[in-house]
């Protein structure tokens, strides 16, 4: 079993990494396709909720936060 220190460091990690794409895409340097950051977003919240449903525990945070970040990007295009 990971160390839940592990799973929250990932979790800020790629928070960042989403945060900075969602920025360069606010000033108008990026130009992302909505229907690949839909499906980046759709396929980990998916599964985030069939880990909820069973019962993993903190390391689902990892999973809903890989979905997250693409939804942010998505929701800031609509």
């Amino acid at each position: 079993m990971i160390n839940e220190n592990f799973v929250i460091l990932g979790v800020v990690i790629g928070f960042i990494g989403s945060l900075s794409y969602l920025l360069s895409t606010i000033k108008g340097k990026t130009k992302p396709n909505r229907v690949t950051w839909f499906l980046w977003a759709i396929a980990p919240l998916i599964a985030f909720a069939a880990e909820i449903k069973e019962g993993v525990g903190i390391q689902s945070l990892m999973t809903f936060s890989v979905g997250f970040g693409p939804l942010l990007i998505f929701w800031h295009l609509s």
